[in-house]
C-alpha cells in the first residue's frame, strides 16, 4: 500500500509538472498563434483608453472589467509582447492548479482519488484549451477553485489570516469573474442555513454574506449589467430576451 501511495504521488506531480512545463513553453516561445477572439481582446488592450475599459468594449467582446483593467496595465508595461499577453492567463491557471491540488490533499485521504480528481481537472476544456489564451477563462477556473476553498475555510476552524483572505476573495472575485457569482451559490446557501439553525450567531459568516453581496452589487453596476444588455452577444449565442 505504501508503494502504491508513492506511485500515485509521483504520477500526480509528474502530471502537474508536465502540464505546466508544456504551457510555459507556449508562453516563452512564439509557437502558438493568436486566434480571432484573442485578437479582439488584444485590440481592446491596446486601443481602448483605461477609463473606457469600464464601458462598452470594441469588437463585440465581454471581459470582466477589473481583470481587463489590470491585464491592460500589465501588458502595456511590457509593450504588448507575445509573452506578456500569454503569461497573465498562464499564471492565473497555474495558481488555480496549485490551489486545487492543495485542496484535494486536504479533502481526500486516498491518494488515487486525489490523482483522479487532479487528472479530471487538468483534462477539462478550460485547462487544456485556454491555459495561455488571451481570454478570461483561466480566471473563471481559478474563481471556481477559490469558491471550493472558501467553503472549506467556513466548514473548518481557520486562522485569522485565512479568514481575512477568504473575506477579500468574497468581495474581489465577483469583479474579476463571471462564473464566481454562480459557483458561490452553494456556499451562500451553506452560510444562510448555518445562520438560521445555529443558536449562537457568529460574526464571520455575516461579514462573508455582506462582502459577497457588496462584491456582486459592485460587479453588476460596473460590468454585469453591460453583459446582460449586450444585444450582439445575445444574438450570437441565440439568447431570446423575455419581455
Amino acid at each position: 500500500m505504501h508503494k502504491l501511495a508513492k506511485i500515485s504521488f509521483a504520477y500526480l506531480w509528474l502530471l502537474v509538472f508536465a502540464c505546466i512545463v508544456f504551457n510555459a513553453y507556449l508562453v516563452f516561445f512564439e509557437v502558438k498563434a493568436f486566434w480571432l477572439d484573442e485578437w479582439c481582446i488584444i485590440y481592446n488592450l491596446k486601443f481602448t483608453d483605461p477609463g473606457k475599459i469600464w464601458g462598452t468594449l470594441a469588437q463585440n467582446q465581454q471581459f470582466p472589467r477589473l481583470y481587463l483593467y489590470v491585464y491592460q496595465w500589465f501588458t502595456q508595461f511590457f509593450d504588448y509582447s507575445y509573452t506578456a499577453l500569454r503569461i497573465v492567463p498562464f499564471l492565473v491557471q497555474v495558481t488555480a492548479i496549485g490551489l486545487f491540488v492543495s485542496l484535494m490533499f486536504s479533502i481526500y485521504a486516498n491518494p488515487w482519488i486525489r490523482c483522479l480528481a487532479v487528472t479530471l481537472f487538468l483534462s477539462s476544456q478550460t485547462v487544456l484549451h485556454y491555459f495561455v489564451q488571451t481570454k478570461h477563462y483561466s480566471m473563471e477556473s481559478l474563481a471556481s477553485v477559490v469558491a471550493l476553498g472558501q467553503l472549506m475555510i467556513l466548514r473548518e476552524r481557520a486562522s485569522t489570516f485565512q479568514k481575512c483572505l477568504c473575506g477579500f476573495g468574497f468581495f474581489i472575485f465577483p469583479l474579476v469573474s463571471y462564473t464566481y457569482p454562480i459557483v458561490v451559490v452553494p456556499l451562500l446557501c451553506s452560510i444562510s442555513l448555518s445562520l438560521i439553525f445555529e443558536r449562537n450567531l457568529k460574526v464571520f459568516p455575516i461579514v462573508c454574506l455582506l462582502l459577497i453581496a457588496a462584491g456582486i452589487a459592485l460587479a453588476y453596476l460596473t460590468d454585469i449589467h453591460q453583459v446582460l444588455s449586450d444585444h450582439g452577444m445575445a444574438n450570437y449565442w441565440g439568447v431570446k430576451k423575455v419581455e
